[in-house]
């Protein structure tokens, strides 16, 4: 009798796992909780987001990644921890890092190779944020902080996570 109990609760939870709407409410819980909670070090916050752009993208059409291309950086801007005391220029960014995300995900949606896609993603997007970050640091004067955090920083975040993405993805596949 108990053991039927624990198939079905098993069966269950399965089941739910495998619903869209929850995998789409996890990776974006995953994507705002790391600025939320974990904030700092840059390397690991950007990475677990870029986990969930990954993620997102083989997984779903570019309209229900939308919560975790937007509200990451809305969550950093709004908690206000980022960049030592910088986080009020965050907001000229903003756009900028909607796009950047939108440019991950749609490449590593079309990049048929998983490996070549994280790359190809991650230099575009890095590139965008840099090339914004020296229009911004140059042309209205915001902090020199930006220059590492939009460029070298986002290539390794996009690496990383990414990468950890595609092996989680071969796992499961491997075992389903």
């Amino acid at each position: 009798m108990e053991l039927r109990k624990i198939v079905k609760y098993e069966n269950s939870l399965i089941s739910l796992l495998k619903m869209e709407w929850f995998q789409i409410t996890l990776l974006t819980l995953i994507s705002i909780s790391a600025p939320l909670f974990i904030k700092s070090p840059q390397i690991l916050v950007g990475s677990i987001v870029n986990f969930a752009l990954y993620f997102s993208a083989r997984k779903f059409d570019f309209k229900k990644t939308l919560p975790s291309i937007l509200l990451p950086s809305l969550i950093a801007y709004s908690t206000n921890i980022l960049l030592n005391g910088a986080t009020y220029f965050l907001l000229y960014f903003i756009p900028i890092i909607f796009i950047g995300n939108g440019v991950y995900v749609l490449l590593n949606r079309y990049i048929n190779n998983r490996f070549l896609s994280v790359i190809v993603s991650s230099l575009c997007k890095s590139l965008l944020l840099y090339i914004s970050a020296i229009v911004f640091v140059n042309g209205i004067g915001l902090p020199d902080i930006f220059l590492n955090s939009m460029g070298i920083m986002q290539l390794y975040t996009g690496l990383i996570g990414g990468t950890i993405a595609i092996l989680m993805l071969k796992i499961k596949t491997s075992d389903c």
